[in-house]
């Protein structure tokens, strides 16, 4: 089930969604949840972590850790609650996977805070291919699996070098808006997040579709052409998951330095495609960063034909 059929069910759906999906190995916790559950303590040897994405051996991780948590853990004794579920016999943090981290760092032994979420507010989904094209809410192609599969494994990569904080994020050529609801799925932080489409269709469609989720506060539906688009923000993510599709006289030139910058592209184009880069050499030239950390493809399966799916991630 993908995390737009999660966000939209009734208010009886249970409020905690554990994937177990190999391509989606997390889980969805509606806002509230955290806060509603009392604190206990568990053993530290007895946890384990359910996301495998994160690992010290990512620079931002460790750094992280080492910088801001020890010390905090040194000076405290203990870090905030993580939240944990238990399968079996074995309990897992589905969210806090820094914060266990830093004690397993830091060679904690001892009982920590937890917050355990209850069986009765928990489902456990292992499907992300099941999209309804024929449904008047969605927009036929926008939710094709290889769409989904790519954002996915965009903000996947993004989690693992534990960039996931941000003042302000822009998602350039945004469509429908589906890439919104992964960011939150995903535990991307953020304050704002601008959803910049050149339609004005699209851009209605969105607005309605935020409404509805209850995010309007958050996530800005606008139209407008991404070419002159202003980035501002002291942190600021752009992602651009439509790169064959927007002709380049301006935004990536436009994205301030140190900016965190996540670009897909693929070969195998349409006939409409307005940029027609055919190999991930070719991508990974066109736009230059100071810093790259991923670059990389992976073969996905759209309509008609199989193609190469680009992903370059890393800093402006």
């Amino acid at each position: 089930m993908i995390i737009l059929e999660l966000i939209e069910k009734s208010a009886d759906h249970k409020p905690v969604t554990i994937h177990t999906n190999p391509y989606y190995r997390g889980a969805t916790i509606y806002p509230g949840v955290k806060s509603s559950l009392p604190t206990t303590q568990l053993p530290f040897d007895s946890l384990r972590m359910w996301e495998s994405d994160k690992t010290l051996r990512t620079k931002a991780v460790r750094d992280w850790v080492k910088n801001t948590l020890i010390p905090i853990l040194q000076d405290r004794g203990r870090l905030k609650p993580m939240l944990v579920w238990k399968r079996g016999n074995q309990y897992f943090v589905i969210d806090g996977n820094h914060r266990y981290l830093a004690y397993k760092a830091a060679g904690f032994h001892g009982p920590v805070p937890v917050r355990i979420v209850p069986d009765d507010m928990v489902a456990v989904s292992n499907k992300i291919e099941k999209i309804n094209e024929d449904s008047p809410d969605t927009p036929q192609g926008s939710r094709t699996k290889d769409l989904n599969l790519g954002k996915l494994w965009l903000l996947t990569e993004l989690k693992r070098l534990g960039m996931d904080k941000f003042d302000t994020v822009y998602v350039l050529g945004s469509w429908y808006g589906s890439m919104a609801p992964y960011l939150l799925d995903k535990h991307i932080k953020f304050d704002t997040a601008y959803l910049i489409d050149i339609d004005p269709k699209n851009t209605e469609y969105t607005q309605k579709l935020v409404k509805k989720q209850g995010f309007s506060d958050r996530i800005i539906p606008i139209t407008q052409d991404c070419n002159i688009t202003d980035f501002k923000g002291d942190r600021i993510l752009v992602i651009n998951t439509s790169c064959n599709d927007i002709e380049n006289t301006g935004w990536f030139e436009h994205i301030p330095p140190g900016a965190v910058v996540a670009l897909e592209g693929r070969d195998n184009q349409p006939d409409n495609a307005t940029n027609t880069t055919q190999d991930l050499d070719t991508f990974h030239a066109e736009y230059a960063l100071e810093e790259t950390y991923v670059l990389d493809k992976i073969q996905l399966k759209g309509y008609d034909d199989s193609y190469n799916r680009f992903l370059k991630i890393g800093v402006k």
